[in-house]
């Protein structure tokens, strides 16, 4: 079987399309018209990485197969210049104004660069505000109707925090966009907050790593346990942009509000939009299954100890 086609092009690509799949919400993100992307058949063969670190696969355990599917850092100048849309900080003070499409890209991958001066921004969280007036529709959800917990903060606009619910409550005030507290209060959604991330960092997970192109997963956590180190076979081998080979070996640092109702699934960071198609092609469709080992605690602490810079630890 011949190998995989070589990447396309990996200067600042213009992307036609922006999202696929939402990383903010419940929903799915949508896929459109994709750059035509440049392969040549006749490539060499990628470079071994001098530190490899050859797969034991019997040390490893297998897990079920997980379908898959990619997400990408946006950027605005994949996107038509305009300034309809606010993206504002925690605190609320604005960063920037983009357009509307570039800001629907940058909530759904949940990450993005802008155009000036390549800041690059990850989403912090949603806000809300409390109506004065209260909740006038009976069906609104109701915190007391939920499990008791404090796992997720409700922010207000100004970044304070309005109180502390549980999970499931939480997920239900995002989807409804309002709900009552435990103290009688209601609250609105109001929309996302970003923060400015340092030099040189594509995005920030769920548990604190930079997002590393090509190695980072979004998972379940019910399903696969954050900061494990996880074995796809398929991708041993596939020529990277930088010319060298992947190792295989992909750890689970991320998540998305649609793992909530979505079993054996893991999402593949690409960095770039033209890369989802080549993913598709050298890989998986999205959606495909995909064979995944859980590898060992031996394995495991020589993968960190070759990525940790990258992690940003």
């Amino acid at each position: 079987m011949s190998g995989p086609k070589s990447p396309p092009d990996i200067g600042e690509e213009k992307a036609r399309s922006t999202s696929q799949k939402d990383r903010l919400t419940t929903t799915e993100r949508g896929t459109g018209a994709e750059q035509k992307e440049t392969s040549s058949i006749n490539t060499p063969a990628p470079r071994i990485s001098s530190n490899e670190i050859p797969p034991n696969i019997s040390a490893f355990s297998r897990i079920e197969d997980q379908k898959v599917s990619f997400y990408f850092t946006a950027r605005e100048s994949d996107f038509s210049v305009s300034s309809d849309s606010q993206v504002l900080g925690t605190t609320g003070k604005e960063i920037a104004k983009v357009s509307s499409k570039f800001y629907k890209a940058l909530c759904m991958e949940g990450s993005g660069i802008l155009n000036k001066n390549n800041l690059c921004l990850n989403f912090a969280n949603r806000c809300f505000s409390i109506k004065p007036n209260g909740c006038k529709d009976i069906n609104i959800p109701k915190e007391s109707d939920f499990p008791t917990g404090s796992a997720r903060p409700v922010m207000s606009t100004s970044g304070k925090v309005i109180a502390r619910v549980s999970s499931k409550f939480f997920m239900v005030l995002c989807k409804t966009g309002s709900g009552i507290l435990k103290d009688g209060s209601c609250v609105k959604f109001e929309g996302y907050r970003f923060n400015i991330l340092p030099s040189g960092c594509k995005g920030i997970t769920a548990r604190r790593y930079w997002m590393v192109p090509f190695h980072t997963l979004a998972v379940n956590e019910k399903e696969i346990p954050y900061e494990g180190v996880y074995y796809i076979p398929k991708t041993r081998n596939l020529k990277l942009p930088n010319g060298e080979a992947h190792d295989g070996y992909w750890f689970a640092h991320d998540t998305g509000g649609h793992f909530e109702s979505s079993n054996n699934r893991i999402d593949m960071y690409c960095d770039k939009k033209v890369w989802v198609r080549w993913m598709e092609s050298n890989v998986a469709e999205t959606l495909s299954p995909l064979e995944m080992y859980r590898v060992d605690e031996a394995t495991k602490q020589k993968v960190y100890a070759k990525y940790h810079q990258l992690l940003g630890r």
